[in-house]
């Protein structure tokens, strides 16, 4: 095969999308090309996520379409599916070859026939102003819904050496604001021998000249400790945003879920943060319909997001995973109730987005801008460091560019901002 094409397809969380990240640099690095939209390609790559039923469903999806595509290119099939699913993922057309998470990194090497260093990290990210960073993978929690500790495995750490290393060559590459990310990003560290923590690869960081933003992908409340709060306090680069999931505000179904926090300790958490940081922004997850929720557990969770506010909440039903512990439970929510309660924390969701948003309208903030408006030519789309979408009018190319703008005019979930 002379100069392939491939193409991938990723799902699932940014933790895949920084490995889809790898690899594409891998095969690049091995003389491959990258298909252009429109272009057939020779190998499709499409990294699966199986944390819900309908995760496995786009992934299969996603299969599919890449042999629609060209029923003669060979489909590699890797990810979170692949470790409990490849005999599901073996079975579909054009599929020639499923890899397991663990071994991702020789991707390159099984195609090519050519073994390839792994582990080597990114320089550049496809298709984005933000380039995540991954720090950290698997999970030792084992919350009972969740099926990503048994597809990932247990906690391990990048070295902070290779973090800052890989870091030089994103800045180097003009990348301003790099997220870090991980499946259990608070663990980072708990494994190294030298005790390193978050915090402490935030403070290295923050010392690497050209990098203008660090921000948390997402992190667990109880993971949330003294040293990464300081952090906040300072006049330094992290930015004022944690996503930190909820899941339920509850203490049964917290219990329920081995979550390891209660509804008072997340709202203390909450407290402690705006306290540091005032303007900082909250995001979460809320799971709705755990079996055995009833209505009075579900108007806790709903009190819960009321009383944090934050600025987005992702919402997803339960999904049975099997080889998880709440998978036995025989107590499942009708699901004429899920979907009510559904709606019903979306509208408080929304509530709460755009209350956060309307307390910070004509402040001045600094703006990522990323990417040209889809919808209104001329206008030009970014986020705030505390992560707010914001709209701005300019005829001149702004990716990549941090400016200070007033924030003017909530307008669905984005803020029409002018200059100062």
């Amino acid at each position: 095969m002379s100069d392939p094409f491939f193409r991938i397809h990723t799902l699932g969380c940014k933790v895949n999308q920084y490995e889809s990240q790898e690899i594409r640099e891998r095969l690049l690095e091995a003389g491959m090309r990258e298909a252009a939209p429109g272009r057939k390609a020779d190998l499709y790559i499409v990294n699966t996520c199986t944390v819900t039923r309908k995760a496995d469903k786009d992934s299969l999806y996603a299969i599919r379409r890449s042999h629609r595509e060209d029923p003669g290119a060979s489909i590699v099939a890797t990810g979170c599916m692949a470790e409990f699913g490849a005999g599901i993922l073996r079975k579909e057309p054009g599929v020639r070859m499923v890899i397991k998470n663990r071994d991702k990194a020789k991707i390159s090497a099984r195609i090519i026939k050519d073994f390839l260093p792994s582990g080597k990290g990114i320089s550049f990210f496809e298709g984005r102003t933000r380039a995540f960073l991954k720090v950290q993978d698997g999970c030792n929690n084992f919350c009972s819904y969740c099926i990503v500790p048994h597809v990932r495995g247990s906690s391990r750490s990048k070295p902070v050496l290779q973090i800052l290393e890989e870091s030089r060559r994103l800045i180097a590459n003009g990348y301003r604001e790099i997220v870090l990310t991980g499946i259990c990003l608070g663990a980072y560290g708990r494994d190294l021998k030298r005790g390193m923590s978050l915090a402490g690869v935030i403070e290295r960081m923050q010392e690497l000249p050209g990098l203008k933003r660090i921000r948390i992908s997402s992190i667990e409340a109880k993971d949330v400790d003294d040293g990464l709060i300081r952090c906040l306090r300072w006049p330094g680069k992290l930015c004022r945003h944690m996503h930190i999931p909820i899941q339920s505000g509850d203490d049964d179904i917290l219990a329920a879920m081995d979550r390891r926090y209660t509804r008072r300790d997340y709202l203390d958490l909450i407290a402690r943060l705006k306290k540091a940081c005032p303007d900082i922004a909250i995001t979460t997850d809320v799971l709705v319909g755990f079996p055995g929720e009833e209505e009075r557990n579900f108007l806790n969770t709903l009190d819960l997001v009321r009383r944090i506010e934050p600025l987005r909440t992702h919402i997803f039903p339960y999904s049975p995973r099997p080889n998880t512990k709440a998978y036995a439970l025989r107590k499942a929510v009708a699901l004429d109730i899920v979907r009510d309660r559904l709606k019903r924390m979306s509208e408080a969701a929304d509530d709460c987005a755009r209350n956060y948003q309307q307390k910070r309208l004509s402040s001045v903030m600094d703006v990522l801008m990323e990417t040209p408006s889809k919808d209104h030519p001329g206008e030009w789309e970014g986020y705030t460091d505390t992560y707010m979408k914001v709209v701005f009018r300019s005829r001149k190319r702004l990716s990549n560019n941090i400016i200070s703008l007033r924030l003017k005019k909530l307008i669905g979930n984005k803020i029409m901002a002018v200059l100062p």
